[in-house]
C-alpha cells in the first residue's frame, strides 16, 4: 500500500476522492502484473559492474544495524527515507538494492507505505540481515520510470496479512499480502496519526471493529506456530479488560487483546490471550496507556510467549482459545455480537501495523522490528549522495556469422584486450561490456570469423556518460558502411566496410535486440572463407570530466571466523582492502579464500583526510566511515584526485598503526618525495611506514613546475590502542613536522590550491617559438619560422594540430598575420641597417600555456640584426635557395657560401679568390657543446662559439663551393664571420637536420647475441628473463652519433614461431612498463625507449613472455618532426624457452589387484602365477601427472606446443623419457612388525606424455596449449615384500610417486612437483594350509586345502578369495607307514572357491591296506609360512593322510602352530 500523507494533514477531505486515489494505485498495480512485463518493467541494459543500472544517477547507502545475535532473512525493514530533489515527487524512482553504491547487486522488494514532500515511509524486504548488519543501496535520480514497488513480494509467504491502517476513516484496509484479506471498517473506526503514517481509533465509539473476512489463511488451526504482532496505544482512563486488538476465527482462535483481572482495576491493560476455559493467560506487565506499545504474541503447541516493545514480557502453556464468532477482526468481535452502548469488548484505543504470521518469530526478529520503527536513527544510518560515475562504459550487441571475438585497443594497429567472444551461433545475440577510462582514445576491434556460405556483421553499441563518443558524435552506433573500416588482413591496410542490407534482409532474419537501422556488413566478398578485421574508432574529447570535491573513504574491520584475525602490515592492509573489492565490498563474511572475516565495512564521502577515534593534532576530525569500525584490527583507506599548481609542497603523515600514502600522475609532473621522518620506504612516489608502531611519522617534499593532478590513495591499519589517521600539507619544502606551518590535506586548504576530485585540462598549445639565424640582410627578405608546440620546451617542438591565427610584429609594428596549424615561415624585409629588432607574437587566437621561446630557448633572444653586407649560405652547388636540407650523417653533401652586399636593393657579390673566412657549426638539437665534427673541403672546423680560420676560393658572384661532412647527428647551424680592412662580414644558415644513417638493434644475454631463427637454433633463452636489447644510431660510416636524440622510435614485431593458428602471441617488455604484442603479420608501432645516451638506448630488463621465436624490425618514423626516417636491419630473436616446469596432479588414479571379487586385495609378496615376476598390484586407473610450462612471472607459456616432431613450429622439447618417476619402496602408512613402514616393490616403465586430458579418455580432449599430462605406464606393477616383519593385519596400500626429474631437451627443469597417492587396495599376509584327511582304505580321500589370512590375531580364511589355483601335480606324498606308492593323486586344476577346495583327491588304497601317508604342497612363495618356527616364511604346508584307522578325538592336536 503507498499513501500520500498529504492527506493525513486533511482528514476532513472528501472520503471519495482518498478511495479513487487508492483505487488508481491498486488498478495500476494489477495492470503492470496482467500485462506483458514491456508495458510496465524498465528495461535492463547492460550496465557496468559498479553501478546498480545506468539509468538512475544517484545513489545512498543504507547501513542497517542487527540488533540480536542471528542473522534474519527475508526480514521486512522499515525505512524512514527523506526526500531528495533528485527524486520524483512521488518517489517512483526509488529503487533499493542489497549492495552498497558502485557495488551492482540485486534489487530488493519494497512497499511504500505512505510519503509527503518530506519524506517517505518504506518497507524493504532483507534477503539477509548478518549479526554484522547490512549496508544496501537506494538509488534514485530517473525522471522517466514508472513506479518500482512489489507490494504482495515485501511480505513473504509466511505472512498471511499485513495492514498498514493508513487509509481513511471508511476506506477498505488493505492487506499488503498476497492474500488479499483486505478489511472492512464497522461503525467507522477513525482515521488518524498513527505510529507510522496513520493508524485506525477504536475508541472514538462503541463497537467498532475492522472485519477482515474468514479466509483460510487466517484459520490458524492450520499452522502449528503463529505469531501477531501490532502497535497499540492504549487510551487513559480506560482500564482496558478483555478487549480484543486482534481476533482469528476457526476451530482453534487466535484471540489478542488487553485485559486483566476484572476485579483488579490496577491489574488491567496487560497483553491477553482468551483460552476455552476462560482462564486466560497475561503478559508479566501492562501496557503504558496514552504511549505507542509494540504487542508480539507467539504460539507454539506447548508454549504461548508474550512481548512487549521488544522484550520477552512472560509465558503460559497453550491451550485452545476461546469465542465462537465467525471471521476475523481488528479492535473487536462481530459488530452484531455487542448492541450499541456495550463497552465490555471495545478497545479503547488507536491500534496501527497489524501482522499475522503462520510461524514461529525469534525473539531477535520481534526485538529488530521494534528498534527499527522505535529508533530508526540509531539503528539505520543513510548515507550521503553518490553520482553515478558510468562515464564510458561501452555496451555492445551483435551478431556475426559465424563467429567473432571483440577488443578494445588504444591503437588501431594493435589488436587489443579481449572483452567479449561468440557464443558460437550466428542467430543468438551475443553482447558485452567494458570500462573506457576519460581522456583515452580507443579502438573498438571485432575480429569476425566466417566458415562457411554468406558472411556477415550486425550490431549496436552505446557508451555511457558524454567523456567518449562514436565517431558519428554521438554515444550510440549501429554497424554501418560510413563509420566502420575493415581488413582482410589484420590490424592495418583498412577499407570501407561493404554493406548488404538492413536488418531483416535476406538471407538473415530480422533479428531482435539490435537496431532495425543497423546494416549487415562485411569485406567486398561476403561469400568467402575468411576472417575480417572491423575497427570504429572511440574518442575522448576531455581527459578530465570529474566535478566532486570529495574522496571517497572506506572503513573495514576483522574478527574471528577467519584463519587470520590480525593486521600486521601495511602490505596486508592492502591486500585484505584488494580482497575486499575483489569480493564484491560485502557488509560482512569471509573473503581472500577464507583468510579474514569482515566482521563490519562502511563507506562515506570525506572532504579531508582527518580521521580518528579522537582528535590529534587538527580539529575537524572525522568519523571511521562504517558502522562498528573501530577497536582493532580495521584498516581505513581514502583515495580520489587531488589537483595542485605550479608550486612547493610538503605532504607529511601521522597515523597509528602504519599507512601508505601514493601520489600517481594523471597529468602534469611526476612525483619522487625527499623524504623525512621516521621512514623512508616506498615506492619514489609513496610515503610509506610498513609496521604496528604509534610512531609512524613520515614526510616528504616535492616541486611542481606545472599544475599537475593525481590520483591519489591513503590507507592506515589500526592493531589495538591509539587510533588515529592525519594527512597534513604545506606549500613550501620543509623538513620539520606538523602540525606548525601545515594545514590538513583538505578540499580547499592552502588558500584554494587544494583541490579533490578536480581536473586540469591541459593547453592545446604550450608555447610558441621563433627561429631565425640571428642575421639579415636589407637586400633580401629574411626568412623566420613561427612554431606552435605542445610539448614543454626541451629543444624540440611538438607541433600543434589545432590551426591558429596570430600577428607577427618586428619593433611592436604588426608585420603580417598568419595562420596556420604547425609551424609557418614569414618573409621579413628590412631595407635600412638595423641592430637588435625585436621580434614577437600577439593576439594569438589560442593562448599558449607559456611564454614565448626564440631561437636559443629564452624569451629574451627573438632579436635580429640587419646589415647591409654579409655572408649566406646557399644549399646544393647550384641555385639560390637559402635553405639547407637535410642530410645524412657521415654522407658529403655541396653548399656554397656568398659575400654580398646591397647595392640599390639587390644582393651582388663582394669579393672574388681565395679568402680566410672563420667558420663554426653550432649544435641547435641538442643544445651541446660536444659531439663528432664537421668538416668543409677535408678539414674540421669548430664548434659554435669558436671558430675555425678556413681558406675558401669565392668565385663568380663571390661564391665559394664547400663539400660538407658532419659526422655526427641532430640539428645544427653553420656560421660564417669576416673582418678584414674595415669589411666586417657575417651570416648563418638556417637550422637544418642530419640524422643518422641508420638504427642498429641488438639482443643479448651478456656477450651471446639472441639470434636463434629456428625451432631448434641454439641459443635459448628462458621465457621471462632479461635480457639486453639496445637500439644504436650509427652514421655512414659506421660510427655511433653519440647526439643522436630520436623523434618516433617504432617497433615492427614479428613472432616468427611458432606460426600455427592455435599459436598465441606473447609481450615483449621492451622497456620500464612498456610492453608490445608480437603478431604474425605485425605493423611498425610507436614505442618509448629508454633514453638514448650518447647515441645508444639500452634496457638490460627486456623479456618476452611466451616460447618461440622473434623478429624484430624497428625505425625512427619522424626524427627531428620533419619526417625523416631512418631505418633498421630487423634481427632475430630467440629461442624462447620455458623458464620451468610446475607439477601437479591431474588424477591420483587407483589400483587394481589380482584378487578383485568383491574386495580388492593382493597378499604380501604376491606376484602373478604364471611367471613370478610380475607384481600382483597394477592401475585400475593410471595417475596422471600435469606439466606447465611457465615463464619467469608464473604464467603459461602457451607456444611450449608440438604440432608435428621436428617440424619448424615444434616448441615442445620434452618427452616422455625426460619424465623420472622415483620408483617407491616403502608404504606411507603401514607399519610392520618391526615400527618400520612396510617395504615394497615397484616396477616401473616409461609413461606416456600427450597433449590431450588423459583424464578423459576415451575421448580426445586436448588440454590448453603449455599444458601437458603424463600418465604412469600401464605396464607398472608392485608388491609387498614378504617377511617376518609383513606378518601384520590386513591395511589399504599406501602408495606414493614422485617426480624425481623433468628436464626437457633444453634442459627446462620443474621446480615444483607433488605427489600422485593412487587408491589402494587392501594388502593381506597370507598361507595356504593343509588340512589332515582320513577315510576308510577303500574309499578315495579328499585333501582339503584352504586359504587362510592374518587378521591381526589369528589366521582366518580368506573367504572372499576366488582368485587363486591349485594343481594337483603341486602334491607330494611321502611314506608314514604306508607306502604312497599305494594310492595315486588323479590330475586336478582350478580355483579355490570361498578361499578353499576338496578337490585334490588320494585314491583308495585297497583293502586292508591301513596306515598313514605324509602329505605336502608346493605352493607359491607368498602362500609359504614359517611352519617350522624359525622366522622364515618359505616352508610349503603339509599334512597326514590316513587310511582305514581310526583318527581319534578330534580335539587331539596333530601339528602345532605357533605364531610370534
Amino acid at each position: 500500500m503507498r499513501l500520500n500523507n498529504t492527506e493525513i494533514s486533511n482528514l476532513t477531505m472528501p472520503i471519495s476522492f482518498h478511495f479513487l486515489g487508492k483505487a488508481r494505485r491498486w488498478l495500476s498495480l494489477f495492470i503492470c502484473a496482467s500485462l506483458s512485463v514491456l508495458l510496465c518493467a524498465v528495461s535492463n541494459p547492460v550496465y557496468a559492474d559498479d553501478w546498480w543500472h545506468a539509468s538512475w544517477n544517484k545513489c545512498r547507502n543504507i547501513t542497517i544495524a542487527n540488533t540480536g545475535v542471528t542473522t534474519l532473512t527475508n526480514f521486512p525493514a522499515y525505512i524512514s527515507l527523506d526526500y531528495d530533489s533528485d527524486m520524483q515527487a512521488d518517489y517512483d524512482d526509488i529503487r533499493f538494492v542489497n549492495t552498497s553504491c558502485d557495488n551492482n547487486g540485486s534489487e530488493l522488494d519494497f512497499e511504500i507505505e505512505s510519503y509527503n514532500g518530506t519524506s517517505a515511509d518504506v518497507w524493504v524486504e532483507i534477503d539477509s540481515l548478518p549479526v554484522a548488519g547490512k549496508t544496501i543501496a537506494v538509488y534514485y535520480g530517473n525522471a522517466s520510470v514508472t513506479s518500482g514497488e512489489n507490494v504482495n513480494g515485501t511480505w513473504d509467504s509466511n505472512h498471511k496479512g499485513v495492514w498498514h491502517l493508513g487509509e481513511n476513516t471508511g476506506a477498505t484496509n488493505q492487506d499488503s499480502t498476497s492474500h488479499s484479506n483486505n478489511g472492512t471498517p464497522l461503525r467507522s473506526p477513525a482515521s488518524i496519526l498513527g505510529k507510522i503514517g496513520k493508524a485506525l481509533n477504536f475508541g472514538i465509539r462503541d463497537n467498532t471493529s475492522v472485519e477482515l473476512g474468514n479466509d483460510d489463511s487466517l484459520k490458524l488451526n492450520n499452522y502449528n506456530n503463529w505469531t501477531i504482532s501490532l502497535w497499540v496505544k492504549p487510551f487513559d482512563g480506560f482500564q482496558n479488560k478483555n478487549y480484543p486488538v486482534m481476533y482469528t476465527y476457526g476451530d482453534y482462535k487466535a484471540s489478542v487483546g488487553l485485559g486483566g483481572d476484572k476485579s483488579s482495576l490496577g491489574d488491567r491493560n496487560k497483553i491477553e490471550v482468551w483460552r476455552n476455559d476462560d482462564s486466560n493467560i497475561y503478559s508479566n506487565t501492562k501496557l503504558i496507556v496514552d504511549t505507542w506499545n509494540h504487542v508480539v504474541v507467539v504460539r507454539t503447541p506447548t508454549k504461548t510467549f508474550f512481548y512487549l516493545n521488544g522484550g520477552a514480557n512472560g509465558s503460559e502453556d497453550t491451550q485452545a482459545s476461546g469465542h465462537d464468532d465467525t471471521g476475523s477482526f481488528i479492535g473487536g468481535y462481530s459488530g452484531g455480537q455487542y448492541s450499541t452502548g456495550y463497552t465490555e469488548g471495545d478497545l479503547k484505543g488507536v491500534i496501527d501495523e497489524v501482522r499475522v504470521s503462520n510461524v514461529f518469530r525469534s525473539a531477535d526478529w520481534i526485538k529488530q522490528s521494534y528498534q527499527l520503527v522505535q529508533n530508526q536513527n540509531t539503528h539505520v544510518s543513510i548515507g550521503d549522495e553518490v553520482s553515478n560515475n558510468l562515464n564510458g562504459q561501452l555496451t555492445g550487441k551483435l551478431h556475426v556469422d559465424n563467429s567473432f571475438e571483440a577488443f578494445i585497443s588504444t591503437s588501431d594497429n594493435t589488436q587489443g584486450t579481449l572483452i567479449g567472444s561468440s557464443s558460437g551461433q550466428w542467430w543468438n545475440l551475443d553482447s558485452f561490456s567494458t570500462n573506457l577510462d576519460s581522456g583515452q582514445d580507443y579502438y573498438l576491434h571485432i575480429k569476425a570469423i566466417d566458415v562457411s556460405g554468406v558472411a556477415g556483421f550486425l550490431g549496436e553499441f552505446e557508451i555511457t556518460g558524454t567523456d567518449h563518443k562514436f565517431s558519428n558524435s554521438l554515444t550510440n552506433l549501429s554497424t554501418n558502411t560510413t563509420d566502420w573500416s575493415v581488413s582482410t588482413t589484420g590490424w592495418s591496410n583498412y577499407q570501407p566496410a561493404s554493406g548488404y542490407g538492413l536488418n531483416g534482409v535476406w538471407p538473415w532474419i530480422t533479428l531482435s535486440g539490435v537496431d532495425a537501422n543497423a546494416t549487415w556488413i562485411w569485406s567486398s566478398d561476403n561469400n568467402a572463407d575468411n576472417i575480417n578485421y572491423f575497427s570504429t574508432k572511440i574518442s575522448a574529447p576531455d581527459s578530465c570530466s570529474s566535478n566532486i570535491s570529495k574522496l571517497n573513504a572506506t572503513g573495514i574491520k576483522i574478527g574471528s571466523g577467519g584463519s587470520n584475525t590480525q593486521i600486521n602490515n601495511t602490505t596486508e592492509a592492502l591486500a585484505i582492502h584488494a580482497a575486499w573489492l575483489n569480493a564484491g565490498s560485502p557488509a560482512s563474511g569471509l573473503i581472500s579464500g577464507s583468510t579474514y572475516n569482515v566482521v563490519a565495512s562502511g563507506s562515506s564521502t570525506v572532504d579531508r583526510i582527518d580521521f580518528g577515534g579522537s582528535e590529534h593534532d587538527f580539529s575537524g576530525t572525522l568519523p571511521y566511515p562504517g558502522a562498528g569500525v573501530s577497536g582493532d584490527d580495521f584498516l581505513v583507506h581514502a583515495s580520489g584526485k587531488l589537483s595542485l599548481p605550479a608550486g612547493d609542497y610538503t605532504i607529511y603523515v601521522e597515523s597509528d598503526e602504519g599507512f601508505s600514502f601514493v601520489m600517481d600522475t594523471v597529468s602534469g609532473d611526476t612525483i619522487s618525495f625527499s623524504k623525512f621522518g621516521s621512514s623512508t620506504s616506498g615506492a619514489s612516489n609513496e610515503l610509506r611506514y610498513e609496521n604496528p608502531t604509534g610512531n609512524s611519522n613520515t614526510g616528504g617534499s616535492f616541486t611542481l613546475t606545472q599544475d599537475s593532478v593525481f590520483d591519489i590513495a591513503a590507507i592506515f591499519y589500526e592493531r589495538g590502542s591509539g587510533d588515529y589517521l592525519e594527512i597534513s600539507v604545506a606549500n613550501n619544502i620543509r623538513s620539520s613536522a606538523a602540525p606548525s606551518g601545515y594545514e590538513v590535506l583538505r578540499e580547499g586548504a592552502l588558500n584554494g590550491k587544494v583541490k579533490f576530485g578536480q581536473c586540469t585540462s591541459p593547453s592545446q598549445i604550450d608555447h610558441f617559438q621563433i627561429i631565425h639565424d640571428g642575421n639579415g640582410l636589407t637586400c633580401e627578405a629574411e626568412n623566420v619560422t613561427i612554431n606552435a608546440c605542445t610539448n614543454a620546451y626541451n629543444g624540440t617542438c611538438t607541433l600543434s594540430t589545432d590551426a591558429v591565427t596570430l600577428d607577427f610584429q618586428a619593433e611592436a609594428v604588426t608585420k603580417s598575420t598568419v595562420t596556420f596549424t604547425g609551424s609557418t615561415v614569414v618573409n621579413l624585409t628590412q631595407t635600412t641597417p638595423f641592430t637588435g629588432l625585436t621580434l614577437g607574437i600577439i593576439n594569438p587566437s589560442i593562448t599558449p600555456t607559456n611564454a614565448l621561446v626564440c631561437k636559443d630557448g629564452s624569451s629574451t633572444s627573438c632579436d635580429i640584426d640587419f646589415t647591409d653586407a654579409g655572408f649566406r649560405f646557399l644549399n646544393g652547388s647550384s641555385g639560390s635557395s637559402e635553405t639547407i636540407t637535410n642530410q645524412e650523417a657521415g654522407t658529403s653533401f655541396d653548399i656554397r657560401l656568398q659575400a654580398v652586399k646591397n647595392t640599390n636593393g639587390v644582393c651582388t657579390g663582394l669579393f672574388t679568390g681565395n679568402n680566410i673566412v672563420k667558420l663554426s657549426q653550432e649544435n641547435v638539437v641538442p643544445n651541446v657543446s660536444g659531439g663528432l665534427s664537421f668538416s668543409v673541403n677535408g678539414n674540421n672546423i669548430a664548434k659554435h662559439p669558436s671558430v675555425s680560420n678556413t681558406t675558401l676560393n669565392f668565385g663568380s658572384n663571390s661564391m665559394a663551393d664547400i663539400t660538407a661532412i658532419y659526422h655526427d647527428a641532430g640539428q645544427i647551424r653553420l656560421h660564417a664571420d669576416y673582418n678584414v680592412g674595415g669589411i666586417s662580414l657575417t651570416g648563418s644558415s638556417n637550422a637544418f637536420w642530419v640524422s643518422p644513417a641508420e638504427l642498429v638493434v641488438s639482443a643479448k644475454q651478456g656477450s651471446t647475441p639472441l639470434s636463434a631463427a629456428t625451432a631448434t637454433a641454439t641459443p635459448t633463452h628462458k621465457a621471462g628473463e632479461n635480457f639486453e636489447l639496445t637500439v644504436s644510431a650509427y652514421n655512414s660510416r659506421g660510427i655511433i652519433t653519440p647526439n643522436y636524440s630520436p623523434g618516433q622510435i617504432q617497433f615492427k614485431l614479428a613472432r616468427t614461431g611458432p606460426t600455427l593458428s592455435a599459436s598465441v602471441n606473447g609481450n615483449l617488455t621492451y622497456a620500464a612498463n612498456s610492453v608490445l604484442t608480437t603478431n604474425v603479420s605485425p605493423v611498425f608501432q610507436n614505442v618509448t625507449l629508454s633514453n638514448f645516451a650518447s647515441g645508444i638506448s639500452s634496457y638490460s630488463a627486456a623479456h618476452y613472455s611466451e616460447v618461440g621465436l622473434l623478429n624484430l624490425d624497428v625505425q625512427d618514423s619522424s626524427y627531428g618532426g620533419e619526417g625523416i626516417t631512418i631505418p633498421a636491419s630487423a634481427i632475430n630473436i630467440g629461442r624462447f624457452i620455458p623458464h620451468h616446469f610446475e607439477q601437479t596432479i591431474a588424477a591420483n588414479g587407483s589400483f587394481l589387484a589380482t584378487c578383485n571379487t568383491g574386495t580388492t586385495f593382493a597378499y604380501s609378496g604376491q606376484k602373478d602365477e604364471a611367471t613370478d615376476s610380475i607384481g600382483a598390484i597394477s592401475y585400475l586407473t593410471n595417475p596422471v601427472l600435469k606439466i606447465t610450462a611457465l615463464n619467469k612471472q608464473g604464467n603459461i607459456t602457451q607456444n611450449y606446443y608440438q604440432d608435428s616432431q621436428g617440424s619448424a613450429n615444434d616448441f615442445m622439447k620434452l618427452s616422455a623419457a625426460d619424465v623420472s618417476i622415483t620408483a617407491p619402496t616403502l608404504d606411507q602408512v603401514a607399519i610392520g612388525v618391526d615400527g618400520n613402514k612396510l617395504s615394497l616393490t615397484a616396477n616401473m616403465n616409461t609413461g606416456t606424455l600427450s597433449q590431450n586430458d588423459l583424464t578423459v579418455l576415451p575421448n580426445v580432449v586436448a588440454l590448453p596449449k603449455g599444458i601437458l599430462h603424463y600418465e604412469l605406464s600401464e605396464s607398472d606393477n608392485f608388491f609387498y615384500n614378504r617377511s617376518a616383519n609383513a606378518l601384520v593385519a590386513p591395511f589399504t596400500s599406501d602408495i606414493d610417486f614422485s617426480v624425481s626429474t623433468i628436464k626437457d631437451s633444453d634442459d627446462v627443469n620443474v621446480t615444483t612437483t607433488d605427489d600422485a597417492s593412487p587408491t589402494g587396495v587392501e594388502i593381506r599376509f597370507g598361507r595356504l594350509v593343509l588340512k589332515n584327511s582320513f577315510g576308510p582304505e577303500t574309499s578315495n580321500l579328499p585333501q582339503p586345502m584352504q586359504i587362510e589370512h592374518f587378521d591381526g590375531s589369528n589366521f582366518i580364511v580368506s573367504s572372499n578369495n576366488n582368485c587363486i589355483n591349485y594343481d594337483a601335480s603341486n602334491l607330494t606324498l611321502t611314506n608314514k607307514g604306508l607306502d604312497p606308492a599305494l594310492t595315486n593323486k588323479p590330475e586336478a586344476t582350478g580355483s579355490f572357491s570361498a578361499g578353499k577346495t576338496r578337490a585334490i583327491v588320494l585314491e583308495a588304497t585297497g583293502a586292508g591296506k591301513q596306515g598313514q601317508i605324509g602329505v605336502s604342497y608346493e605352493t607359491f612363495d607368498w602362500l609359504k609360512f614359517d611352519w617350522n618356527s624359525n622366522g622364515a616364511h618359505i616352508d610349503n604346508p603339509s599334512a597326514v593322510a590316513t587310511f582305514g584307522i581310526f583318527r581319534g578325538n578330534d580335539r587331539i592336536i596333530y601339528q602345532r602352530e605357533v605364531i610370534n
